[in-house]
């Protein structure tokens, strides 16, 4: 909630930024998830801080100016904790986000701005010890279950009974993102009208690309939009 306040603060002003950072604090479904303690909520608050400093970036890029050092670490610190926390779907938020804001501004000297050269090195540094030491504990009997016992089932089908046409995380988002649920028209509204604005592309860039992903991916969980729901909120 406050990585969502502090991306909308820079987007539209403290105002915004704070009645977002509510919105998403008190939606349904963060709310649920981070009161019964899962992983979940903390890669909704990953991938949030992550899209947060890439949108800050952006836009002082687009202003012209030079991205300050400590929105590019709190980018890599937010996407390594991401991938710490749940393999690659940080990653699967992330990555089609900045592809996407890229090919719409037919502009990618932004992305010199992120400080690749340390910020790639730092990533592994969060991510690293971990994977060296689950390899190490089970043999590699950890990717291999993790790699063709969860993750490819859940793309080839749907995995525990929780298969579901395209068009559920849709349907379930009213009642997710509820008490908020009502200004989803407005948001719609805005987001086609002012979409030349740099401000509305990069939520836009941050919620369907991987909306869709999820979507079309048969496994369909509840939990799996949470991370686009910063850029909702």
């Amino acid at each position: 909630a406050l990585a969502c306040a502090w991306a909308g603060a820079a987007l539209f002003g403290n105002r915004a930024g704070c009645l977002a950072g509510a919105l998403l604090g008190g939606s349904f479904l963060l709310s649920t998830e981070a009161g019964i303690a899962k992983t979940d909520a903390v890669l909704c608050a990953a991938v949030t801080l992550a899209m947060a400093a890439l949108a800050r970036i952006y836009m002082t890029s687009r202003a012209g100016g030079m991205p300050e050092r400590r929105h590019k670490f709190l980018f890599w610190l937010g996407l390594g904790l991401s991938i710490l926390v749940k393999g690659p779907i940080g990653l699967l938020v992330i990555v089609p986000a900045i592809v996407m804001l890229t090919l719409w501004d037919r502009d990618a000297r932004w992305l010199r701005r992120l400080g690749w050269g340390w910020g790639l090195p730092m990533t592994a540094l969060i991510v690293g010890p971990w994977a060296l030491a689950i390899t190490i504990a089970t043999d590699g009997g950890f990717w291999r279950e993790a790699i063709g016992g969860d993750l490819a089932p859940k793309i080839a089908g749907g995995q525990e009974s929780h298969g579901a046409p395209p068009g559920l995380h849709l349907l379930l988002s009213p009642l997710l993102l509820f008490p908020a649920t009502l200004l989803l028209p407005a948001a719609l509204s805005a987001a086609w009208h002012r979409r030349s604005e740099p401000a509305i592309r990069v939520l836009v860039c941050w919620l369907i690309p991987a909306w869709i992903v999820f979507e079309a991916t048969p496994t369909k969980l509840v939990h799996y939009t949470l991370p686009l729901y910063g850029a909702l909120a």
